[in-house]
């Protein structure tokens, strides 16, 4: 709780520094599922019971380089897989990375949200950048359409666990790398949501 604050009040205070460098993002999504796996082992250990889920990663091509604060990176994507594994109630977690034009980032996100909510490029050059699209995808009750629209704002969570900060910060690291990062509810057999952010190639 302390980090987030803290993080909250540098980003408040555009002191949010990033130290980049290269990395394969894969091999990055990787370490974070060993590492949540690492915990729940620990807590097992320690007689704390709770149902397990099981973390499906499905990357399309590898290596996905990207240039990028690899600590800051590790954070949003742990937010995301622990929020899943929070409201999942034991059900599997699909992991994906994909490439993609950003204009089709924009023409999704266009589709999905409301006018005025998602940044527009009017570059051509900008328009065919490739991005990679990270999406995490739960099988829960999916996210309560209370706070959907207010999803990444300050203090928004029905958890009583969290702080509400979690989604705030991870959207702040993701537009600060020039991605963005969005949200919906599964229509279909599965149900739950999807969390997706977006990081420039």
């Amino acid at each position: 709780m302390i980090n987030d604050i803290l993080d909250t009040s540098r980003i408040e205070g555009n002191k949010l520094e990033l130290h980049k460098e290269s990395f394969n993002l894969n091999e990055k999504i990787q370490n974070v599922i060993k590492d949540l796996h690492s915990k729940i082992n620990l807590n097992l250990s320690h007689g704390k019971s709770f149902k397990i889920n099981d973390i499906t990663f499905e990357p399309q091509g590898d290596p996905i380089n990207v240039l990028a604060d690899k600590v800051r990176i590790f954070e949003v994507i742990s937010n995301l897989i622990n929020n899943a594994i929070k409201f999942s109630n034991g059900q599997t977690i699909t992991i994906s990375t994909k490439k993609v034009p950003k204009k089709e980032i924009e023409a999704h996100l266009h589709h999905h949200q409301k006018e005025g909510s998602i940044v527009k490029t009017e570059n051509k050059d900008e328009d065919m950048m490739m991005m990679v699209v990270v999406s995490i995808r739960d099988r829960g009750k999916g996210i309560d359409p209370d706070i959907l629209p207010r999803l990444f704002t300050k203090f928004t969570t029905k958890s009583d666990q969290g702080t509400g900060l979690g989604l705030y910060i991870a959207k702040n690291i993701v537009q600060a790398h020039g991605g963005q990062i969005w949200a919906q509810n599964n229509y279909d057999k599965d149900k739950g949501a999807t969390f997706s952010f977006s990081l420039p190639l």
